[in-house]
């Protein structure tokens, strides 16, 4: 088997900033299994999948393509942002999509479609589905916050945890208190597996 990869940093234009994703051009109707080998093999946080060939689209400078994702520990994730902006930037600079391309339609299995725009400058634009969110137990903020001091190691104050619900009940999201400089930190994945 062979497919066209790229290595995209998200959020940076510096090769070791941002946030890491490998981008995966492949037949959509390659086994589970076979996303999550490859998805190990990278070793990057999320390797994105998209269909090797555009779906069908009648807008005018759009493209459209299947989207999947799925982590280093072989878990398919309903989306991911950073993966999406990643997926983006390899979409459009692939030679077989026309270079007036304004938008792209990522089409997931359960979250809908996702838009990607191309911006003046360089930049791209993602929206992503929105969803709510409440407050986390406090226990279940103290086990979160010391997986996540540990991942980043040192500690960091955290303000809130709140936990998605309905089709987002497997995100958490993290806020830190506006001081904290997350900047240059090396990030150790492994203790974040245990979050939940």
């Amino acid at each position: 088997m062979s497919a066209q990869f790229s290595l995209v940093t998200a959020f940076s234009n510096a090769v070791d900033g941002g946030n890491p994703a490998a981008v995966v051009f492949i037949d959509m109707t390659t086994p589970v299994d076979t996303f999550k080998q490859i998805a190990t093999n990278f070793n990057e946080p999320i390797t994105c999948f998209v269909s090797a060939t555009p779906l069908p689209s009648n807008a005018q400078k759009t493209v459209a393509f299947n989207v999947r994702w799925f982590t280093v520990n072989k878990s398919e994730t309903p989306l991911c942002g950073h993966g999406t902006l990643a997926a983006a930037k390899a979409v459009f600079d692939k030679d077989d999509v026309p270079k007036d391309t304004e938008l792209i339609e990522f089409h997931t299995l359960t979250r809908g479609v996702m838009k990607a725009r191309r911006l003046l400058g360089g930049f791209i634009e993602i929206e992503l589905p929105s969803g709510k969110t409440v407050d986390v137990s406090a226990e279940e903020h103290a086990r979160n916050s010391r997986l996540v001091n540990r991942a980043i190691g040192k500690e960091v104050a955290i303000d809130r945890i709140l936990a998605g619900v309905d089709a987002f009940e497997s995100y958490l999201l993290f806020v830190l208190d506006e001081k904290e400089n997350l900047e240059n930190l090396s990030i150790n994945a492994t203790p974040l597996v245990s979050i939940h």
